[in-house]
């Protein structure tokens, strides 16, 4: 896979009486552009709001223009290290999920030799690149916008209750996928995953899609110590297991979407906007007496305290977690919240 070979460093853009205009376009993400495989065309950025080792890029493929794809480019500015691991993270978990819902496929992954920005309608090509950037070529089932868009879509950054349980509901479903395949997530965010569109019940408990698995990593029961770690994840919504830097599993990636439901449906969580290792770790120890927690069902509150003592070295019960978000759901609208419409403020057009 590679972008079409230009051979100007500079482009002439125009001129005036006395001299040429000379083109230096900024070696940014958002100014990659480009041909890959010959036939997909990068359009545009994702809606993307989180900084990455990797960008993220719609493409048209004039050979199969009704499916979606999107190209997976490291950043020009990402260091290598990092850039690197977290390209074999993603590319250990989706070479073998072909045909998973909730993976993107792969179509292509291979090293870049050069970017080529463009801006204006111009392209430039960059300056002695100092390594072979890798790549991916992903096709989605449809059209997709990040999770956070719940959030930032709703006039009070807040969702009803029953959505807020569907959300979750989904991500336990999208999670266990990953989990039946030996891994463990470890930065379960809104960030992370996408929802095919329009926003439906379907879609957002039976088609959530993991996006980023930039921590991902593969979990074996029978290796597992209880030992002091580096902290990988995200400080809003690990747990506190992983602030404390032991040892996760996949009972921690679920602690997490209780988070995002809690914070879905409070509009916050208790520390929120802090940044200090301490003090979350204090909040942490202090959520089961939050406003937010006690606002979340029961069946939620018992399975936190059921997950918040599971050891790293176990996979909770499945069928448990989702009969908690099930029950949940079924006490508060009957055998029919899986048809339930979505609300006027999340109605958006198919594409």
């Amino acid at each position: 896979m590679t972008i079409v070979d230009q051979q100007e460093e500079e482009v002439i853009v125009g001129s005036d009486d006395s001299h040429m205009i000379v083109s230096n376009i900024p070696y940014r993400a958002h100014n990659i552009s480009g041909v890959l495989n010959k036939h997909s065309i990068i359009v545009a950025p994702a809606d993307d709001s989180l900084k990455r080792d990797f960008g993220i890029y719609e493409l048209f493929n004039a050979n199969d223009p009704q499916t979606k794809y999107f190209a997976w480019f490291v950043r020009p500015d990402a260091p290598k290290k990092s850039a690197i691991e977290t390209f074999l993270a993603h590319y250990e978990v989706i070479k073998n999920a072909e045909g998973d819902v909730h993976i993107p496929s792969l179509v292509a992954a291979r090293p870049i030799k050069k970017f080529h920005f463009g801006m204006d309608n111009i392209q430039q090509s960059e300056h002695d690149a100092d390594w072979r950037r890798p790549a991916m070529i992903l096709k989605m089932p449809a059209h997709c916008v990040f999770l956070v868009a719940v959030r930032t879509l709703s006039p009070t950054a807040s969702a009803p209750s029953w959505l807020a349980l569907a959300v979750g509901y989904g991500l336990v479903n999208a999670l266990n996928s990953l989990h039946e395949k030996g891994f463990i997530h470890r930065f379960v965010t809104p960030w992370n995953f996408m929802v095919p569109m329009p926003f439906t019940m379907d879609n957002i408990t039976k088609k959530m899609i993991i996006m980023d698995l930039s921590l991902a990593k593969r979990w074996d029961p029978d290796s597992i110590s209880d030992v002091s770690v580096r902290f990988s994840g995200t400080v809003k919504y690990s747990s506190l297991r992983a602030l404390n830097f032991r040892t996760v599993g996949p009972a921690d990636d679920l602690i997490s979407v209780i988070f995002i439901v809690a914070e879905l449906i409070s509009g916050k969580i208790p520390w929120r906007s802090v940044s200090k290792f301490e003090k979350c770790i204090a909040l942490r120890q202090k959520f089961a007496e939050s406003i937010e927690f006690r606002r979340l069902p029961r069946e939620l509150r018992k399975l936190y305290t059921d997950l918040c003592n599971t050891s790293p070295a176990d996979c909770p019960a499945i069928d448990n977690v989702k009969e908690a978000f099930e029950s949940a759901l079924k006490r508060r609208d009957g055998d029919d919240w899986s048809i339930k419409p979505m609300p006027d403020w999340l109605e958006m057009p198919t594409e």
